[in-house]
């Protein structure tokens, strides 16, 4: 009977994995541009000299944009204030700062960046042409820096996600917000209640669109940022997230609805691909078992197809880095149920 059981369990994960590795294999849309009314970018920052490059970059690119940057540190208001318009935040969260910066924004259209995001006038115009019968829209985010074993871990990781937000759109019509590189006009955030102080703004944010009916457009349409370089920086930037989609969806669960279990499923499995990866490996082993296998390489099959967006160089070092990564992401998820983040905490930059 134990074996029976077994058994179903390991087809039905192959059968949800088959399924969304056929989801994010399916051909894309092509993004189009139309004439835009104003744009508010909006930057929450912390490091001066980092968020510079952003604003010097975005200042060359010619559209009708205002920039908005919203900090806490002196230094940083200091040097942003020469290319943007700036607000002064108390340093309590990134959604309370957004919400004084959405505050003080003129755009019809608000798009929203991090502070060491590359991003090209291609991409914000594709993202917000989105706009329309969707009211909000997303593009993906890769990480831009190779630092060693951490970034390499973190770029696949940030591959399979936006791999899997797109998925998830293709499949049932809307996907997850990103934190950064999305737009989404200034009323519909305004109705959903603008951001809340929590550890995923973004997440959360999602989940009151969701609750509202509000579809979210998947956009291909690029921008890179960087990955943490150290193993510490990136542990509490994963421990940040992972608690902080526990409590955006233990939020979801009381406006829940029926028609949400398909995008419930797909969410808590694509959280899973790393632990799963690594449980069923090290039953593989432990057992002797093929049949255990079944599992493991079809999430290999995943990340294979979300590592085509990356470097043919990642591509080689694939089997290495896939080991390290469910290695790695199944201890963040362990120790981030373990230990809960004391407040807010903001990856740092180089």
């Amino acid at each position: 009977m134990l074996e029976l059981l077994v058994l179903l369990l390991v087809l039905l994960l192959d059968a949800a994995y088959i399924l969304m590795l056929f989801s994010i294999n399916l051909p894309q849309e092509k993004p189009y541009i139309k004439k835009l009314p104003k744009i508010s970018l909006i930057i929450a920052a912390k490091e001066g000299k980092i968020v510079e490059r952003t604003l010097r970059m975005l200042k060359k690119i010619k559209m009708n944009t205002e920039i908005i940057v919203v900090a806490s540190d002196a230094v940083t208001l200091k040097i942003a204030g020469k290319y943007a318009k700036v607000v002064r935040d108390k340093g309590t969260g990134k959604g309370a700062a957004l919400n004084l910066a959405v505050r003080k924004a003129k755009g019809r259209i608000l798009y929203f960046l991090d502070e060491d995001m590359i991003v090209t006038k291609d991409t914000i115009q594709k993202v917000c042409s989105a706009l329309g019968s969707h009211e909000v829209a997303v593009g993906y985010n890769l990480a831009g820096n190779k630092d060693g074993p951490v970034t390499y871990v973190a770029r696949l990781y940030l591959a399979m996600l936006t791999k899997m937000q797109f998925g998830i759109y293709r499949l049932i019509g809307t996907t997850f917000v990103a934190g950064r590189n999305f737009a989404i006009y200034k009323k519909t955030l305004a109705n959903a209640g603008n951001f809340r102080n929590v550890l995923t703004e973004d997440l959360d944010l999602s989940f009151r669109l969701f609750a509202r009916h509000k579809k979210v457009k998947y956009v291909n349409a690029g921008a890179r940022d960087q990955a943490p370089s150290r193993f510490l920086w990136y542990l509490k930037q994963q421990q940040r997230w992972n608690v902080g989609a526990g409590e955006a969806m233990k939020a979801w669960e009381k406006k829940f609805h029926h028609h949400d279990i398909s995008l419930l499923i797909f969410l808590v499995l694509v959280s899973l691909i790393p632990l799963m990866s690594f449980i069923f490996l090290v039953l593989a082993l432990a057992f002797g078992s093929y049949l255990f296998l079944s599992v493991v390489a079809i999430c290999f099959l995943v990340c294979l197809s979300s590592a085509r967006m990356l470097g043919r160089d990642e591509m080689l070092l694939l089997p290495g880095t896939f080991l390290l990564m469910i290695t790695i992401q199944s201890f963040t998820m362990i120790y981030s149920a373990a230990m809960k983040p004391k407040n807010w905490y903001r990856t740092p930059k180089k």
